[in-house]
């Protein structure tokens, strides 16, 4: 293995380590995280609203966040799985009761007493029989992980396709498919809220969270702006070189014409000596050169 295949293979390594690692930080979470138990007013009417099933599933959302965006598998999937990770560290740091808290959970706490109405309620049982993993879930409110998880996908994928997507048959093609992105990350959060999952305080959070990490990851870890300033100048090199050679033949071109044009008598010679110089001339890229001169 020569010495650029392992360059190459050790980079992979790395970043395939790194992502690895923060990928299981979030398993961890998720398998052994126990989210702050947070008391509650029994007069908070925010968290009386009953249990719908997500709009849009856990499965819809990583497929379509994931499989859009694999042309960049790597950085794409390291900042995914970073935001995954701010995510859940709020989440059970926090941990904020879901709007349909007191449906699922119904604790054993009397709440037309007097004395519960206006007191903060934190020693409490469930009385419902729910699973583990749901009474969990319903203490994992804030922030929204759809909504952090689809802002992030959804603008790393807007802004990747201005970057580095150009169509020159249709100028608002790339820009119809970015309004996509960004509609379906704005109505995964709108149903986060409809669907009673979360606060709209969560929602805000969530997605602000998704938009910071993918602006971060895009501009210095992905360093495509940088990588679009370098075409940019490349390209500006070469239409000056362009323009340049075609400046330089249409002189030469000119040039002739007109030591053709005091010479002759405008009779049929003058005519084959004009012939003469665009077949001198037709190997020449001239396609976008307008010869100024009578006869054309």
């Amino acid at each position: 293995m020569d010495r650029s295949s392992k360059m190459i293979l050790r980079k992979i390594i790395i970043d395939f380590v790194c992502i690895f690692i923060v990928g299981m930080t979030v398993l961890m979470f998720h398998l052994f995280g126990k989210p702050y138990k947070r008391g509650f007013f029994c007069n908070d009417e925010s968290l009386y609203h009953p249990f719908h099933d997500s709009t849009v599933t856990s499965a819809m959302l990583y497929v379509i966040g994931l499989l859009l965006p694999i042309f960049t598998i790597g950085i794409f999937g390291f900042g995914a799985a970073t935001t995954v990770l701010f995510t859940d560290i709020a989440k059970y740091t926090i941990g904020r009761l879901r709007p349909h808290f007191m449906t699922l959970c119904e604790p054993n706490i009397n709440c037309s007493l007097i004395e519960n109405q206006h007191r903060y309620i934190e020693n409490y049982s469930c009385s419902q029989n729910i699973s583990k993993s749901l009474l969990k879930e319903i203490r994992l409110s804030f922030p929204s992980g759809h909504s952090s998880f689809s802002a992030y996908t959804m603008i790393y994928l807007a802004i990747y396709l201005q970057l580095r997507i150009t169509w020159k048959g249709s100028k608002l093609l790339k820009h119809f498919l970015q309004l996509v992105c960004l509609l379906m990350a704005w109505f995964t959060a709108l149903s986060r809220i409809s669907d009673y999952k979360h606060h709209w305080s969560d929602v805000l959070a969530g997605s602000t969270l998704g938009a910071i990490t993918a602006l971060v990851v895009v501009i210095f870890v992905a360093d495509l702006f940088k990588d679009q300033n370098h075409y940019s100048v490349e390209e500006k090199h070469r239409t000056a070189d362009y323009e340049t050679g075609a400046g330089t033949q249409m002189n030469e071109i000119t040039t002739e014409l007109k030591a053709v044009e005091k010479s002759a008598n405008k009779s049929s010679s003058y005519i084959h000596q004009l012939n003469e110089i665009l077949l001198k001339h037709r190997d020449k890229d001239i396609k976008n050169v307008t010869i100024s001169h009578p006869l054309f």
